[in-house]
């Protein structure tokens, strides 16, 4: 059942592994926003802590997905937490 739901939200069993997702292409800025995105963050939440532009952060969140493979945030955290790429104790915001 779980392996539906997955598929459901566009992670099918080829996405998840690591080597789906070409880790080397995430910078370490790349890898803030994907953290605050988790956190539920606005793109101008997130611009406001690293100190960029909304249109800076919305540019880098299309990079993160494009990399990941995901059209959404929510389909980004998913990913990033079924491959142990988000930092312990991050908790998503409901």
């Amino acid at each position: 059942m779980g392996a539906l739901w997955l598929e459901a939200v566009g992670i099918g069993p080829s996405l998840i592994t690591k080597a789906a997702w070409d880790i080397e292409t995430i910078t370490p800025r790349q890898a803030q926003v994907l953290a605050l995105i988790a956190q539920q963050r606005t793109n101008q939440e997130i611009a406001d802590e690293l100190f960029l532009s909304e249109s800076t952060i919305k540019q880098e969140s299309v990079k993160i997905f494009r990399a990941m493979g995901v059209g959404t945030r929510q389909q980004a955290v998913l990913k990033a937490r079924t491959l142990g790429l988000l930092p312990d104790g991050l908790e998503l915001k409901v």
